[in-house]
């Protein structure tokens, strides 16, 4: 998921890293938690999509013109 790269994900209260490095996550509030990123990617995706649609109208607008996106960078 591209869209999420670089975000961070918060997993509840009681999360943490046990000293072997594993990791507990506590589940408090997970389930509202995972339904916000879901939500969340739907609409980034949503938005990448009208994204490219403007900067195809842009290029042509502009005779053809090269626009140098970065697709990682926020909308």
């Amino acid at each position: 998921m591209t869209e999420m790269l670089q975000d961070e994900i918060d997993f509840g209260r009681g999360s943490y890293i046990c000293c072997d490095g594993s990791l507990q996550f506590g589940a408090d509030d997970v389930p509202e938690k995972w339904q916000k990123v879901c939500l969340e990617a739907a609409v980034r995706r949503k938005e990448a999509k009208n994204f490219i649609q403007l900067c195809d109208h842009v290029q042509e607008l502009f005779g053809g013109a090269k626009l140098f996106i970065d697709p990682h960078e926020n909308l």
